[in-house]
Formats: structure tokens, C-alpha cells, sequence
């Protein structure tokens, strides 16, 4: 006969633990074979006092995390000493009290929140005393910011009012009737011999004759464009050969670093006068 020698689980010092009964040795092939159910029981007993424990090592975090909020000045009044931790200790992990920040707290936390924020900056402090004293100059604050805000354009430096003046009203309203008349026809318009590019493209007379009102008059205003692009060109192609050879001769650096400079203003002519005649090549053609 079988000899059932298992027994219960008798109840531990903490309520709701199981502890296992000892181990039998077999003695009988029946008990070899049967589970091994001491090792099951000493498991569970295992994991019984793990999640004990994880529940002992919450209370205290939460505990501490609700201390800190508190600060100092929350400590617990009427008892003094470890005694009266202990005990706010305690209750505080039993009960699972909400503790809410005090206002001393909560104006620390916004103070903190809002010290990095530099969009407006004080003109003055006030100390302990009451006094206020005004802070050193830095510089204005709403120029700083119209810079910010303003035009991302790359610009350089402003030149001199004259000057500014001079070219707004040049390129907002165009030159006088009789100041550009004084520049056409004078002799430093008309094109070198051999730069045949500086020439004024015509459109054929057959063609032209074809054309409808409004394109004959697009090809006016075009021409018009091209021709003062032109004469620019000759104006600049004749300064820089001035300014070549007196770079040449007296190895003057400055000099030349203006050559190149205007260099790339007859460059850009250049490039203006070839998209307006592939502009007046496309009114003609439509």
C-alpha cells in the first residue's frame, strides 16, 4: 500500500503566505514517480515574499516622492524627533494619502519653468530692501528684434545717402528726359569696332509687318530694353580698359580688384540683353 505522507500547508507569521511541509523521501516506485510537489510549493513561497517586498519598496518611493514635494516646510508639526517621522512615515504608506503641493512649492516650480524665457528683459531690479536699481545699457531691445523679424535679404553695407537716394529714384521712376538724351548721344555710347555682340537686333520688315498691334508694340518696348542694355555694356567695356591698363602699369591691386568686379556687372548685361531678344524671339513666333 501506498504510504500519503503529504500534509498541508500550515499558515506563516504573514497572513496569506503558504509555507511547504518538508520533504519525504520515497518509498515506493508509486512515489518516485508522483509531482514533485515540495519544489512547487517552495516556488510559490519564493515568489510570495518577492512581491512583498516589491510592495514594501512602492510604499516607500511614493512616500518619498510626496515628501519632496512638500519641501521643508511640511514637515510634521506637534512632534518632533525620529518618532514623529516614523509615524508620518506609517500612515502616509497606509492610508495612500494624495498629498498636494503646497503654494510655497508651486511657486518655486514656476519660477524655474519660466527663468529660461529671454523675450522681454527687465529695465530694472528691485533688491531685498525694496531699492531699485536700473541694469547697464545693452542695446536696444526692439532693434535687436526688428533685425530678427525683418527681411532675411543678404545685404551689405549701407553706402552714403546721396548715393542711396540717387538709385531709388533711378530704378523707382527712371532718368529725366533730358539727362538720358545727354548720355545717348554722347560719343562713349558707341560700340568698339569689333564687338559686333553690342549690336541692336532688328526684326525683319516682312516679319514685323505680319505681326498684330499688340505685338508690334511688345517688340518696340523690347527693342528699347536691349538698347539701353547695350549702351551700358559699351559705357562699362570702355571704363575697364581704362582702369586694365592703369592696374597694368602702376600694379595697383585695388585697381584690379575693381576690374574684376565690374567685370561681372558687364557679365550680368551680358545675360540680360540675351534673355530679352529670346523673349522678343518668342512674341514674334506666337
Amino acid at each position: 500500500m501506498r504510504d500519503d505522507r503529504r500534509q498541508e500547508c500550515q499558515p506563516s507569521g504573514q497572513q496569506g503566505q503558504q509555507v511547504p511541509p518538508p520533504p519525504t523521501p520515497c518509498t515506493s516506485p508509486d512515489d518516485a514517480n508522483s509531482p514533485p510537489w515540495a519544489i512547487m510549493f517552495e516556488a510559490i513561497s519564493e515568489l510570495c515574499d518577492e512581491i512583498n517586498e516589491l510592495k514594501k519598496d512602492k510604499g516607500k518611493s511614493a512616500y518619498d516622492g510626496q515628501q519632496g514635494m512638500l519641501g521643508a516646510d511640511a514637515a510634521p508639526r506637534g512632534r518632533e524627533g525620529s518618532q514623529g517621522d516614523a509615524n508620518t512615515r506609517n500612515n502616509a504608506s497606509n492610508r495612500h494619502e494624495r498629498v498636494v503641493a503646497s503654494p510655497l512649492s508651486t511657486q518655486s516650480v514656476l519660477t524655474d519653468s519660466t527663468a529660461g524665457f529671454s523675450g522681454f528683459n527687465a529695465g530694472s531690479d528691485e533688491d531685498e530692501d525694496g531699492e531699485i536699481h536700473d541694469e547697464p545699457n545693452i542695446g536696444s531691445t526692439l532693434l535687436h528684434s526688428a533685425k530678427t523679424y525683418g527681411s532675411l535679404e543678404d545685404i551689405s553695407e549701407d553706402m552714403e545717402l546721396p548715393v542711396a537716394d540717387m538709385v531709388h529714384y533711378l530704378f523707382d521712376h527712371s532718368m529725366r528726359e533730358e539727362e538720358y538724351k545727354q548720355i545717348v548721344e554722347d560719343e562713349v555710347t558707341k560700340r568698339p569696332g569689333n564687338c559686333h555682340a553690342l549690336t541692336r537686333v532688328i526684326c525683319n520688315a516682312q516679319i514685323f509687318d505680319a505681326l498684330t498691334i499688340k505685338a508690334k508694340k511688345t517688340d518696340s518696348s523690347t527693342k528699347e530694353v536691349s538698347k539701353d542694355i547695350l549702351m551700358a555694356a559699351t559705357i562699362i567695356i570702355k571704363s575697364l580698359t581704362v582702369l586694365d591698363k592703369i592696374a597694368q602699369d602702376e600694379g595697383h591691386a585695388g585697381v584690379a580688384q575693381e576690374v574684376g568686379m565690374i567685370n561681372g556687372a558687364l557679365a550680368l548685361l551680358g545675360n540680360a540683353n540675351h534673355r530679352n531678344n529670346l523673349a522678343r524671339r518668342f512674341i514674334i513666333k506666337r
